[in-house]
């Protein structure tokens, strides 16, 4: 079979050789790497002779307080909401018939109690 011009210019992919990253690192040891794999070995090794033991985990984050809007049918309330979460608040709008279980899973630190939808220049006040 006669090879085209196309043929022609297909490659094998190189085979890959076996390098000291391929090495497994003993059993029980945790290594923390960075973008270099070898030079973060080095300075675990360098810690386990001065005495430092291994780096421990970071703490698992806790859910964050929450500040709950109780949104009744303001147009102001996702503007509420807003100013809140730019003051670096985490914040949630909630519905005033929202269940306790539903509430009670933000963790709510304080309530904002938005206004209701009728103006107070109305002649006919509820």
């Amino acid at each position: 079979m006669a090879r085209t011009p196309r043929d022609a210019t297909r490659r094998r992919p190189a085979r890959r050789t076996a390098s000291s990253h391929d090495r497994a690192l003993p059993v029980g040891r945790r290594v923390p790497t960075s973008d270099d794999l070898e030079v973060s070995t080095y300075l675990e090794i360098a810690r386990g002779k001065e005495g430092e033991g291994p780096v421990p985990p970071p703490e698992t984050p806790s859910p964050p307080e929450t500040v709950a809007v109780l949104d009744f049918g303001s147009q102001y309330s996702m503007l509420i909401a807003r100013r809140v979460r730019e003051c670096h608040v985490y914040c949630e709008l909630v519905s005033p018939d929202a269940p306790w279980d539903q509430v009670a899973r933000l963790r709510p630190r304080g309530f904002i109690l938005s206004g209701g939808p009728a103006s107070v220049a109305s002649t006919a006040p509820p």
